[in-house]
């Protein structure tokens, strides 16, 4: 399983916008259905340090990365999203090498 991270450091108060792209964009969800992504995720900072916001997924194994880099609406999907943050980039690329989950009332562990 690998995770991917994009980061942005946009301006604190462009974040709403950022946000409201990625909905009106079905950024999310429509990564999910177009490829073998397994969960993705937008998170905002809220601690009151550096503005930041990133963006994580996983997938099964780093070809299924790729298959979105390569997708041919990937880049149209957040229009608007450039102009505040500047032309995103690819994702680092993590491979997850442990893991421990809730299932249930269950915690589970896993080496991967």
């Amino acid at each position: 399983m690998f995770r991917t991270v994009l980061r942005f450091t946009p301006n604190p108060e462009d974040i709403p916008q950022i946000e409201a792209i990625f909905a009106a964009g079905d950024v999310l969800g429509y990564s999910l259905e177009q490829t073998r992504a397994i969960s993705s995720e937008l998170c905002v900072s809220v601690d009151g340090g550096e503005a930041e916001i990133i963006v994580t997924a996983t997938w099964p194994d780093a070809k299924a990365y790729q298959e979105w880099l390569d997708h041919p609406r990937r880049g149209t999907v957040a229009a608007g999203l450039p102009e505040l943050v500047g032309e995103p980039g690819a994702a680092r690329l993590f491979k997850v090498k442990q893991r421990a989950s809730r299932v249930d009332e269950n915690v589970v562990r896993e080496e991967i």
